[in-house]
């Protein structure tokens, strides 16, 4: 399975620095894969080269976030542990928002 990347918004060209910003909103699924979801941010920003990305923690839930640009893959934390969640755990619920900064 894959999670849903939906664009949402982009800031544009920002005036201080050839950088922008650009955010999706993350939906997991029913089996988390191990090592992380792929992005495929390259596909989603062409042109662009990304230079950090990070989502908000989903406290509630107990889940963080992580961004792995050299993989190009979203990992996911369980916050009171410190510890990545297993492969194969049902994050159905999990809906989060990926800010990515990009030159």
């Amino acid at each position: 399975m894959a999670a849903t990347l939906t664009f949402q918004a982009n800031a544009g060209k920002q005036p201080a620095a050839p950088t922008y910003v650009d955010r999706f909103r993350v939906q997991g699924d029913t089996s988390y894969p191990t090592g992380g979801y792929d992005m495929k941010l390259d596909e989603e920003l062409p042109g662009k080269t990304v230079i950090q990305a990070f989502a908000n923690p989903q406290v509630a839930s107990d889940w963080g976030f992580a961004y792995d640009r050299a993989g190009d893959k979203l990992l996911v934390y369980v916050l009171s542990t410190g510890a990545e969640v297993t492969g194969g755990t049902d994050l159905a619920t999990m809906d989060t928002e990926l800010v990515v900064i990009s030159k």
